[in-house]
């Protein structure tokens, strides 16, 4: 009997992958030139863990709200609380740096054999006490990455560039 609930357990999982639809987002490194379409949201929780030497961060949840207006534009709101711990340390958290957002897809793989889109950004800090407890970098800083996707069959291959500059430090 064992056997059988394993079995039937076993062929519902793989029967059920090919009705769940997943997709890549943030906060992942880059992000796709797809829009939500007009009206519609496109909402993304995420668990982010980081780990250097004598330090542990975790953004739970990382909260990434995107809106779409009309079939080309995004508006999106990142941010989220972030729990830190370093060697010697308890426990702190507050929040991380917020992220304000406009994509633009300007060319559509359907019309173009491409999606393109740039995807301006602000990324700001909502309190300093975050910054001062090493919860958020320092400065407010602007970003203008490009996007380019192309679909291969059921392949998705997905590039992003552009320049980063703060109000502190270098640009990137």
């Amino acid at each position: 009997m064992r056997f059988l609930t394993r079995a039937v357990l076993s062929t519902l999982l793989v029967s059920l992958q090919r009705l769940l639809l997943a997709q890549g987002g943030p906060p992942m490194i880059t992000d796709d030139p797809g829009t939500p379409g007009n009206g519609h949201w496109e909402n993304n929780l995420a668990i982010s863990f980081e780990h250097r030497p004598n330090e542990w961060s975790i953004d739970a949840p990382a909260i990434d709200l995107n809106y779409g207006v009309g079939e080309h534009i995004q508006l999106t709101l990142q941010g989220g609380p972030v729990l830190l711990k370093r060697s010697g340390h308890g426990l702190i958290g507050g929040f991380g740096g917020t992220e304000a957002a406009v994509k633009w897809r300007f060319l559509d793989e359907e019309k173009s054999g491409f999606d393109v889109s740039m995807f301006p950004r602000v990324i700001f800090n909502i309190t300093q006490s975050s910054v001062r407890r090493g919860l958020a970098e320092n400065g407010t800083r602007f970003q203008i990455p490009f996007q380019v996707a192309k679909t291969f069959g059921r392949f998705h291959a997905d590039a992003e560039c552009g320049p980063r500059a703060g109000t502190l430090g270098r640009s990137e």
